[in-house]
């Protein structure tokens, strides 16, 4: 149980990695007119919790 439990965290920590570098990112994107539309679509799909 101990093992499953610390699979879970190190999932959930890496979520959290990921989901950082991922708002980075778009940080970076947004001086690009282009994908504007993009950012929004995709900072709607994070702000659903679906990532």
């Amino acid at each position: 149980m101990v093992q499953i439990h610390d699979t879970s965290r190190i999932a959930k920590v890496h979520e959290q990695q990921q989901r950082r570098n991922l708002q980075q990112f778009l940080l970076v994107r947004l001086s690009s007119p282009r994908l504007h539309c993009m950012i929004v679509l995709s900072l709607a799909y994070l702000g659903n919790g679906e990532i």
